[in-house]
Formats: structure tokens, sequence, C-alpha cells
């Protein structure tokens, strides 16, 4: 199966014959997948975000400092909740950097100083409980302005926020998207 993407033949020979899966399992070289998918819980008649945090994102306009806290001391390096968190964002010029931030439960922890956007989050080391005992968030600003949460009973956050990285190029090849 070939496909041409930015005028370049592109080929899955595998014996799957699905162009996505051969992107996502690194078979065709210079592409990537990225899956983004959202949750609210408080749907509640006025114009919101699809994130769990509810309400509008509010993305800074200038290179900000990223702290992350939780609502739990469980939420620690030695507690038996969400002990770490993989945040991945996007830095004043667009690139992509990762950050491994162990916890401190209600004390906030600096993750960047060169934060614009987060792109997501997700725990990479949890105890006994296996999810966070609190709400998470993800935060910058003197006014602690939240860009992301990791709900209780979650290790991830849930957020269709997405910014296109410098020197990449997106498209859309699916979308899926109800309420009840």
């Amino acid at each position: 199966m070939g496909r041409e993407i930015d005028g370049k033949l592109r080929v899955a020979n595998d014996s799957w014959g699905d162009f996505r899966f051969s992107v996502a399992t690194g078979k065709i070289a210079g592409l990537t997948q990225r899956e983004v998918y959202g949750d609210n819980p408080d749907i509640n008649g006025t114009l919101e975000d699809v994130w769990q945090t509810g309400g509008t994102l509010v993305n800074p306009t200038s290179a900000q400092t990223l702290r992350i806290v939780s609502t739990s001391a469980e939420d620690d390096s030695t507690g038996n909740a969400v002990r770490e968190v993989r945040v991945e964002y996007l830095d004043a010029d667009f690139e992509t950097n990762f950050v491994d931030v162990q916890l401190d439960g209600t004390s906030k922890v600096q993750v960047a100083t060169d934060f614009l956007r987060l792109q997501q989050a997700y725990a990479t080391n949890v105890g006994s409980l296996g999810d966070a005992e609190g709400a998470i968030t993800l935060e910058y600003g003197a006014s602690n302005v939240v860009v992301g949460t990791i709900t209780a009973g979650s290790n991830e956050t849930r957020r269709t926020h997405f910014t296109v990285p410098d020197g990449y190029t997106a498209y859309i090849v699916g979308a899926n998207v109800s309420s009840s």
C-alpha cells in the first residue's frame, strides 16, 4: 500500500498492509502517529474545551515556569499513588521537551522554566494504588493557570489540545466525537 505525503511516495510493504499501523510501528521512516483524545466530565451548557479540567484552556503567550502539584499527599515520590509523571511540552521555540518529575504530594514541584504548550502528561511510576489519589494539576503563572489535570483514579491527562511542533506537518486521518 502506498500513499503520497509531502510529495514523496510512502510505502507500507508489510504483510498487514495497513498504512497507519506501519507508521505507528516505525516501518515508514520520517512519519509518526499521534492520537489525541479528551474527556470533559462536566458539560453544563456553556462553551468549554474538551479536557478534564473543564472550562476554557488559556495558554501562555510567552515562556513560563510550569509547576505540578497534587491535592493528595499519596501522590508523592514515596507514596502509594502516582510517584512520577512524564511531562511533554513545547518550549518558546515550539520544540518538544520531555521531563520526568517526581511528585511531592501537595507541595508544588517545578517542571520547566521555558514552558509554552502542554502536549501531554502521564504517570511513569506508581505505588500500590496504581492511579492518582488526588487531582494532579499542571499550572503556570502567579495566578496558577491550569493547563492540564490528571484526575483522581486516572494516570494521564485527557485533553484534545495539541500544538504541532516546529518543523512538523500534521495530517488528521480520522476523528470520533460523542457526548451524552
